[in-house]
């Protein structure tokens, strides 16, 4: 009977692990399960959103290449109102800027920056400018504009520079322009390289020292009787010559900024200019032919009286 008692117990004992070890651990899983159920729910919402994003961005490029961009480029203008820049000159730029991005990928930076890099080469702008889209539809043009100071007459044209020196991209007939004349320029550019054209500063120290002088009679009120800046002579004499709109002849000397023997100051030659305005109306006085720079002035005959 022993025995038989122990054969069951022995049974009894297996069952009751078998049941154990068939139950689940339902605890368990949950612990591992949710998370990864989560998982596989964001993986597939992201999915989703990525596929619904690419169509959406689709979508949007096809609205914005089936119409045509609005360039927005305005015409700079000076403290007067006055602009510098001709309709066809702005026009020219607008149908550039169209080419580059016409057709083009509108999240794609690369066309504006392309866009930038030809306004740069212009020569109308000081730096490369800012090119942005606006809305649906703008591309933005924003940057600093170079201010035309005068011509510099060199192969029989009169071409437009900048108070900084650079060629601009607009060449007159001799005296087609309004802006003052500089004569007699020892050196014309020669850049082999189109790219170069408006890249640099008109050669010769000549031509920067006429642009000084302008400077100096900038915010005159005479400032428009001074017609043309003679610097043939500056290297040999070391004179500027300011020819008048009565094409007198007033000798200023020497480049301002620098020492020169036997001359007058900067500030001196200018108030010798104020004198003969506020006395005659003309800075030249009525004369033919006038010295400022020395320590007295000389002049030639006075202009017959009307």
């Amino acid at each position: 009977m022993a025995r038989k008692k122990t054969r069951r117990k022995t049974t009894i004992k297996r069952s009751r692990g078998a049941k154990k070890s068939a139950q689940i651990n339902w605890s368990a899983i949950r612990s591992w399960a949710f998370p990864a159920l989560a998982c596989v729910s964001i993986v597939a919402l992201g999915a989703g959103m990525t596929v619904g994003a690419e169509k959406l961005d689709d979508a949007s490029r096809s609205l914005l290449l089936a119409t045509p961009p609005i360039i927005e480029l305005e015409a700079p203008v000076d403290r007067n109102g006055h602009t510098w820049v001709r309709d066809e000159d702005l026009l020219v730029l607008k149908n550039r800027i169209h080419a580059l991005v016409e057709g083009a990928d509108p999240f794609d930076r690369r066309p504006l920056a392309t866009v930038g890099e030809m306004l740069d080469a212009s020569g109308w702008f000081r730096e490369v400018p800012r090119v942005e889209r606006v809305g649906q539809r703008s591309i933005r043009v924003t940057g600093a504009w170079r201010r035309p100071a005068a011509v510099v007459r060199s192969g029989g044209r009169d071409h437009l520079i900048s108070w900084q020196g650079m060629p601009m991209p607009v060449v007159f007939a001799p005296g087609g322009s309004e802006a003052p004349i500089i004569l007699g320029a020892g050196i014309a550019p020669d850049y082999p390289n189109p790219t170069d054209r408006f890249a640099r500063v008109w050669p010769g120290e000549d031509v920067a020292a006429a642009i000084d002088v302008l400077k100096l009679l900038a915010l005159k009120p005479y400032r428009q009787q001074v017609a043309a800046i003679d610097i043939s002579n500056l290297f040999r004499t070391g004179n500027i010559v300011l020819i008048t709109d009565h094409e007198n002849a007033i000798v200023w000397g020497g480049r301002p900024g620098e020492f020169h023997a036997g001359e007058m100051t900067v500030e001196e030659k200018v108030a010798r200019l104020d004198a003969f305005f506020d006395r005659t109306g003309r800075i030249d006085g009525g004369y033919n032919r006038v010295e400022i720079q020395g320590p007295v002035i000389l002049h030639g005959r006075s202009d017959p009286e009307p």
